[in-house]
């Protein structure tokens, strides 16, 4: 059964999106219209990332808030699919000191039906996204004043790393293959400093202090006369108003694993437990335990069992352990259920690293036939057509008949996919014959 959820409410509203900040440290595969959208669908889901599993926004909104004069639904539709096909590595600056590595993609689905935009995030990114231990707010009106997405991306990265008590701030030293892919570059991509520095360094930071509310500065790192690592030196632009403050989280410094936003909340809004309370409840008992004892306590009050004190009832609960005691039936499916889940993560892990290695497959072909000749490409395409005919029939005639409506290859998706796929092989094959040659 879905949530329900309440659309009218504009995107517009959001002024800001509120980001974790592995969610900024992302490698920058995407363009800058499609971080924006990212980052303004974000906004709107925030509130009610953990308790809904699916979020909506009017297409109109979502199209205002970016003020994207297009009115071609069909480049929407293919921004929010990148979006769902992105492969992201986070925090990659390992900034919380943490040694975890988490493969996910940014949207894990997008439908549009009747002006409606309805999203989702995966399970694992849902929980990194609303329980961060420090994150930073990004204004949604400042990033559409960006024209790179690099300038976006760096800015955003600034952002987490400023003080607002102090009003300045420093990013860590980053290597440069760091730096690369927080920029998203390929291999080969820039591959001098020189051509990286003009690009990608100076250029992003003279558009950031032109345009953002903060004003940065690049130092740079020496090994043996070459550059190795850069860092950025951040404080507010005189000229450009007040930074978005960068915020601790209420539950940053309790054990490992137990910062649980939601759980807090649970402890204090339904069980009307003190902060130090909740905090002590956390630090004391394993979070699995908390919730087994608590979900005990909301059972017998919802049967009707009078309570006049509910704090006091539920720390007693939790003091003597009033957790329903479990068969070795119960025990066992549990233990069944929880394996289940286990092949299920490592299946969706699999499918993430397998969608990351198609998309740089797509990304290095795409890049080789831009590089032919007008002969060269028309002859590929040609042979690409001959294949789909031949081996694909069924899409074929799906292509004909779309031809014979007047539509594009462009408005034809799964045609489209259908030929690129056969442009690579065919290419790939050329590639391997150069090499054997």
């Amino acid at each position: 059964m879905k949530n329900s959820i309440n659309i009218n409410k504009p995107v517009l509203k959001k002024t800001e999106v509120i980001k974790h900040s592995a969610a900024i440290q992302i490698t920058n595969r995407v363009n800058l219209l499609q971080r924006r959208t990212w980052n303004i669908l974000l906004a709107q889901a925030f509130d009610n990332l953990l308790e809904k599993e699916e979020h909506q926004v009017w297409v109109k909104d979502l199209v205002a808030a970016l003020k994207y004069d297009s009115h071609n639904n069909q480049h929407l539709k293919e921004m929010l699919k990148r979006l769902t096909t992105t492969g992201v590595e986070w925090n990659i600056l390992s900034k919380d000191g943490k040694q975890e590595w988490g493969i996910t993609t940014l949207l894990a689905q997008v439908t549009i039906k009747d002006g409606i935009c309805t999203y989702a995030y995966s399970p694992v990114l849902r929980k990194k996204l609303f329980n961060p231990t420090m994150y930073a707010r990004i204004s949604l009106s400042m990033q559409n004043k960006f024209s790179s997405k690099h300038a976006l991306a760096i800015y955003e990265l600034c952002v987490d790393y400023f003080d607002a008590k102090r009003q300045g701030g420093e990013t860590p030293w980053m290597q440069l293959k760091a730096y690369r892919n927080l920029c998203g570059l390929k291999d080969g991509e820039y591959h001098t400093f020189k051509r990286l520095k003009t690009r990608l360094i100076k250029e992003t930071v003279s558009e950031i202090n032109e345009k953002s509310d903060i004003y940065i500065e690049v130092n740079y790192k020496k090994e043996k006369r070459s550059v190795v690592a850069i860092k950025f030196y951040i404080k507010s632009n005189p000229n450009k108003g007040n930074l978005m403050k960068v915020q601790k989280d209420p539950l940053l410094g309790l054990p490992t694993g137990k910062a649980n936003e939601i759980l807090y909340k649970r402890l204090k809004i339904y069980f009307l437990l003190t902060h130090s309370q909740a905090e002590n409840i956390m630090r004391t008992y394993a979070e699995d335990y908390i919730i087994d004892v608590i979900d005990e306590v909301e059972r017998r009050i919802k049967e009707g069992k009078k309570i006049d004190n509910i704090a006091a009832y539920t720390l007693k609960a939790l003091k003597e352990d009033w957790r329903p005691k479990k068969s070795q039936f119960e025990i066992e499916k549990e233990k069944v259920k929880l394996e289940k889940k286990k092949i299920e993560d490592k299946k969706l892990k699999e499918q993430a690293k397998q969608t990351i290695k198609q998309q740089n497959e797509r990304e290095k072909f795409s890049q080789m036939f831009n590089e032919l000749s007008e002969d060269d490409k028309n002859s590929i395409m040609d042979e690409a057509f001959n294949f789909l005919k031949t081996e694909n029939n069924f899409m074929y005639k799906r292509y004909e008949g779309g031809t014979r409506e007047g539509k594009t290859l462009d408005d034809m998706m799964l045609v489209k996919s259908s030929i690129l796929e056969y442009r690579d092989k065919i290419l790939q094959g050329r590639h391997f014959k150069t090499l054997s040659s």
